[in-house]
């Protein structure tokens, strides 16, 4: 008997890693992808596999956004195979890349789907510091050209930019480039810290850091509206850190939604940065999991492991 969807359920936030491969080597990426994974190469997701994922999952939950990512999903030669089978149950489809491959694209293909929108890693805004974060030659001028083409097209494109101790003043920069290339969003995401990493670190620096990220944002945000470009926040920062955004009407609304993943090798995860699957989407029995979605917990991702910690420090928060 299929099950009712209702509107109380939480929506779903798919994210689809298309492959753990990927050509840049970004020292800040959260995914080790440099480290092997278990059976990485023993079972390949398929667009027949997904398609029966994504069915299983639309009669239980309401599918609101799929996002392809990896690893780099555009290595991914049958790309369109992927995109075809999403599109059956979702309209909002969204590809997660470096950008670096955009151009050997076919367009046409791409302009099939009308909600299609790129969230493409923008790391710099100069070529020398560019080709630093990524590992790879050129690789600004690639994906410079790959916004242009896109931009032609009139495919959309929002910038995504890790912002960490080491690119912080490239923001700005990345903010007029953004401008020039007509492009309106920036979802400005926070360094994600591996679990393993995470505790490692004095609980001190990780509140400082914080407090710098929060504050960098505060202080350009004039300069973002004198430019006509929108930085989008991550829903993840502790509650602390989110009412200071909320005060300077920065805070991104969270709605009705709960992330699901589904990495490379078919796990089916609620956080990537996290160590702790729940099912394999090979396992017969996975559906169990997208039937209880909404109270599942992962107390290994590192935005439950910095609520806490913010909260134990929470006295000497000055805001």
């Amino acid at each position: 008997m299929r099950r009712e969807i209702t509107t109380e359920q939480p929506h779903i936030d798919l994210w689809i890693e298309l492959t753990s491969l990927c050509n840049f080597k970004c020292s800040f990426c959260y995914n080790e992808f440099d480290k092997p994974k278990i059976n990485q190469n023993k079972r390949k997701l398929n667009a027949a596999k997904l398609e029966e994922v994504l069915r299983n999952l639309s009669k239980l939950r309401p599918i609101d956004i799929i996002t392809l990512s990896g690893g780099e999903p555009l290595l991914k030669k049958n790309i369109h195979e992927f995109l075809d089978v999403a599109h059956k149950f979702s309209s909002n489809l969204i590809i997660a890349t470096n950008g670096f491959l955009i151009s050997n694209l076919d367009i046409a293909m791409l302009k099939r789907f009308d909600e299609l929108h790129f969230q493409i890693s923008i790391m710099a805004d100069n070529k020398e510091d560019y080709d630093s974060f990524s590992k790879t030659k050129n690789s600004f001028e690639k994906v410079i050209d790959g916004i242009c083409l896109l931009k032609k097209h009139k495919i959309k494109v929002t910038f995504v930019f890790v912002f960490t101790p080491k690119n912080h003043f490239s923001l700005k920069g990345v903010m007029e480039l953004a401008f020039l290339l007509d492009v309106k969003n920036i979802i400005v995401n926070e360094e994600r810290i591996s679990p393993h990493k995470l505790i490692s670190i004095p609980r001190d620096l990780i509140i400082e850091r914080k407090e710098f990220f929060i504050n960098k944002i505060i202080e350009l945000k004039p300069y973002a509206v004198k430019l006509g470009v929108n930085l989008i926040l991550p829903t993840y920062l502790p509650e602390d850190y989110n009412s200071i955004l909320e005060k300077n009407n920065l805070a991104f609304p969270k709605g009705n939604k709960r992330r699901l993943i589904i990495d490379s090798n078919g796990k089916i995860k609620l956080c990537g940065a996290s160590t702790i699957s729940f099912e394999n989407i090979y396992n017969s029995n996975y559906q169990e999991i997208f039937e209880k979605i909404e109270h599942l917990e992962d107390n290994s991702c590192p935005c439950v492991i910095e609520e806490k910690i913010v909260q134990s420090k929470s006295e000497n928060l000055t805001y």
